[in-house]
């Protein structure tokens, strides 16, 4: 904030709980709230770290596709503007892998448990039509048929 000095007029920039508590203590008064008044434009406020929205992550079961055309089913994880996607086995969704250092991370590379109603749902799809499982997956199933 914007502040000048009722001791000796001189004008400053502080931080606004210094510059609350100056005011309170009568030495100080405030010039600007840190609003912008640029030439020409409407006046504004620059953001602040309370103004974040954390942004809520989006879970959703749907196909996805190759550059090959190739249609598969997974499960995509939105979190702002980061997209992650998982296709295989609906059993390892939420498996844990240990790490070479005596960790474990996620497989599903989500980086966190995803919900249950959304694994259900890909088991579902998964069970009911083969033709979405992916080619790897497809694959790997023809040759233990044979």
């Amino acid at each position: 904030m914007k502040i000048r000095s009722k001791l000796n007029g001189e004008v400053s920039n502080v931080r606004g709980d210094i510059a609350r508590e100056m005011v309170k203590l009568g030495v100080a008064e405030i010039i600007s709230d840190g609003t912008v008044e640029a030439v020409g434009e409407k006046p504004y406020r620059l953001p602040r770290p309370a103004d974040l929205q954390v942004p809520l992550p989006e879970w959703k079961v749907g196909t996805a596709r190759t550059v090959d055309e190739v249609h598969f089913l997974a499960i995509v994880l939105n979190v702002g503007h980061n997209h992650i996607t998982y296709f295989g086995e609906p059993r390892l969704v939420n498996a844990k892998v240990r790490t070479v250092g005596g960790g474990t991370r996620w497989f599903s590379g989500f980086g966190r448990e995803c919900p249950a109603e959304i694994v259900e749902e890909y088991t579902r799809r998964w069970n009911a039509d083969a033709s979405l499982r992916g080619p790897v997956v497809q694959e790997r199933a023809s040759r233990e048929s044979r």
